[in-house]
């Protein structure tokens, strides 16, 4: 990747004085889908949460616009990324308005209670994620997948140049999930950066322009899915051997891999236990 509008030179990821990924380099460029991939545990929330901020950099430098982030103040750092939390506790009985309304939170003094013209851009997240018509309900009263698209027409309201979206389609149906990946294509299309932490490497293929593979301790592979999503890549990503094969109905690709305890030693396993 280019020089681009996020940038980490020689990074070092981690917390807690625990190293997690080190002697990482990559650059994204404008309106690009970027699908951070690798197995559970392998540092992409880690990695996502530095990138905004949220978790020092333990060395090396991160640049997003050509701004150090360790520079920028959280208000300044909040207008140029959004970013959706794997794990979103909404414990109380606010509406999806008012948590929609929440994304325009950098644009407000102390003393305003909502920014000028911010009422018609909140209604227009909602209709583009569909939920507006749930806009007085409680988001603690929703299903899963409903109040994942409440949180994305948050992000949205914030009307950052760059969106980090960690695990966004758990608790989604899957037609929602492929929804979703078109939906932050159609983000990439219309200027937006978006990166994302995904598991469904299948539409990871089919829909980023981008892929980030990381391995245990470090990234591995950068570029076009098509280059980095090889069997070999992958499996020395997941520790696995990987089977890929193309999907000509889908576009995207069919991956298998192994199950980590031979099938001949759970038959019996099995035996014992359902006996």
């Amino acid at each position: 990747m280019s020089e681009g509008i996020l940038t980490v030179k020689n990074g070092t990821f981690g917390y807690e004085n625990k190293i997690v990924l080190s002697k990482v380099n990559f650059s994204v460029t404008k309106g690009t889908l970027v699908g951070l991939v690798g197995p559970n545990g392998i540092g992409k929330s880690t990695l996502l949460e530095t990138l905004r901020g949220l978790l020092p950099l333990m060395a090396g430098e991160i640049t997003l616009e050509g701004e150090n982030i360790a520079k920028l103040s959280e208000k300044a750092f909040a207008k140029k990324a959004a970013y959706l939390r794997q794990h979103n506790q909404l414990p109380f009985a606010y509406t999806v308005k008012e948590v929609v309304a929440a994304g325009r939170y950098p644009y407000l003094d102390w003393w305003q209670q909502k920014d000028k013209n911010g009422d018609e851009l909140v209604n227009e997240c909602m209709d583009c994620l569909q939920v507006r018509k749930l806009q007085n309900r409680p988001v603690n009263q929703l299903s899963g997948g409903q109040r994942q698209r409440v949180l994305l027409a948050k992000v949205l309201a914030q009307q950052t140049a760059i969106l980090f979206l960690d695990e966004p389609t758990a608790d989604l149906d899957f037609v929602f999930t492929e929804e979703l990946f078109r939906f932050a294509q159609l983000l990439s299309q219309a200027g937006k950066t978006v990166i994302m932490a995904v598991h469904e490497l299948n539409l990871a293929y089919k829909y980023c322009s981008e892929i980030l593979l990381l391995e245990q301790g470090g990234l591995l592979a950068t570029g076009q899915p098509e280059k980095v999503m090889t069997e070999e890549n992958l499996s020395a990503s997941y520790g696995v051997p990987v089977s890929v094969q193309s999907n000509i109905v889908t576009g995207g690709i069919d991956v298998s891999a192994p199950g980590q305890i031979s099938e001949e030693i759970q038959k019996e396993l099995l035996l014992k236990i359902c006996k």
